[in-house]
């Protein structure tokens, strides 16, 4: 960071309420990646809507609708990332355990001080700077700690989880080969992983319009490979993810409508040659919803 820039910061940030020392802070957390970094993919967002090709549904056959109602209903469990990232033998959250999660890595992931840093092998390097900003008149206390989890089943992705002194813990999934990166939100999300590791869904039960991603963890991602979302201003359609029936496919179901008028819809979504496909057992009631799905284009991965 230049001096120019740092000046700018530390000015903004007494500008904003904060005075010396936490000024400072300020200006070092910007070369921190944050979940809402410009840089970061960050699948715990809500709306915008990436745009895309709408996927037209096929046909689903009523039994397989009816075993996709009855399955159990997935729930928010940040234990379901932590099975796909590598194990070791300590305490998760001491900084012995996390020396040997770092001496494990072969040299990608260091730490100096409150430092942490990734590195790819032809992007930029991904850095996590541990970080207090004090209360100060109009403002709270303002802390990030960062830890490194070890590497990801099947991806291969580098993982660093985030603490929040006011939020619930998220996870940085960090892409070796390119150097991208995404966020989830693991403790307020329904974040599940495919069995193979390479495809992440995410969705939040609470917040509405629903919107329903899947994440592509491979060597070009991560990035979003499908979408199913109701429509903006939609606060009644409710979605819930019912597993992943194998690595490439996966169960919803969507309630839409009122009282007597509700309805339960479940779509599958099945990757097959590398395309995405959805079939439900009834596309005229998605479409009066106005839910769809859609792959995004290549230039809303950017």
């Amino acid at each position: 960071m230049s001096l120019q820039k740092l000046s700018v910061l530390i000015v903004a940030g007494v500008l904003a309420g904060f005075t010396g020392e936490a000024a400072v802070k300020a200006a070092v957390a910007e070369r921190s990646l944050k979940f809402n970094s410009p840089s970061v993919l960050d699948l715990s967002l809500g709306w915008p809507r990436i745009e895309g090709k709408a996927l037209l549904p096929d046909p689903l056959a009523s039994s397989v609708a009816e075993e996709i109602r009855a399955a159990r209903k997935v729930e928010a469990n940040p234990n379901l990332l932590d099975d796909i990232t590598e194990k070791f033998d300590c305490a998760k959250q001491t900084e012995a355990c996390e020396a040997n999660r770092l001496a494990a890595s072969g040299g990608v992931a260091k730490r100096q001080g409150k430092r942490l840093q990734i590195a790819s092998k032809s992007g930029p390097l991904a850095a996590f700077i541990d970080l207090d900003i004090p209360a100060s008149e109009g403002h709270e206390r303002d802390a990030y700690r960062y830890g490194y989890q070890g590497r990801l089943q099947g991806s291969g992705y580098q993982r660093v989880e985030e603490e929040f002194s006011e939020d619930s813990p998220g996870s940085f999934l960090i892409n070796v080969h390119n150097g991208k990166v995404a966020f989830v939100h693991q403790y307020d999300d329904v974040v599940v992983p495919a069995p193979d590791g390479m495809h992440l869904i995410t969705v939040n039960y609470l917040n509405l319009p629903f919107i329903l991603r899947v994440a592509a963890l491979d060597a070009n991602g991560p990035r979003v490979a499908l979408i199913c979302a109701a429509p903006r201003k939609d606060r009644s359609s409710l979605a819930t993810f019912k597993g992943w029936r194998d690595a490439n496919t996966l169960n919803v179901v969507i309630e839409t409508g009122i009282a007597a008028a509700k309805k339960k819809i479940a779509p599958r979504a099945t990757r097959n040659a590398g395309a995405w496909h959805i079939a439900t057992n009834d596309a005229a009631a998605l479409d009066a919803a106005g839910i769809g799905c859609t792959t995004p284009n290549d230039a809303a991965n950017q």
